[in-house]
């Protein structure tokens, strides 16, 4: 009986489990069909913080807007 219980509930742990992945690669999917090119590529730009700061003091906030910088 244990294992049966057990079974079960492994089953529908992994059937919450295949849904949960549906649901967050449409989220992506969504999300990506929303974003400009532009914007994919700031995404991935990784830059150095000597870029935006010089001297200790954060540049102009166009500089930084400029590279389309954004992160989580």
């Amino acid at each position: 009986m244990k294992k049966e219980l057990l079974l079960i509930g492994l089953l529908i742990l992994a059937a919450c489990r295949l849904n949960a992945q549906e649901d967050l690669d449409g989220t992506i999917d969504r999300l990506l069909s929303r974003m400009t090119l532009e914007e994919k590529i700031g995404q991935m730009t990784q830059l150095n913080i000597t870029t935006i700061v010089q001297d200790s003091i954060l540049e102009d906030y166009a500089n930084v807007t400029h590279y389309v910088i954004d992160t989580v």
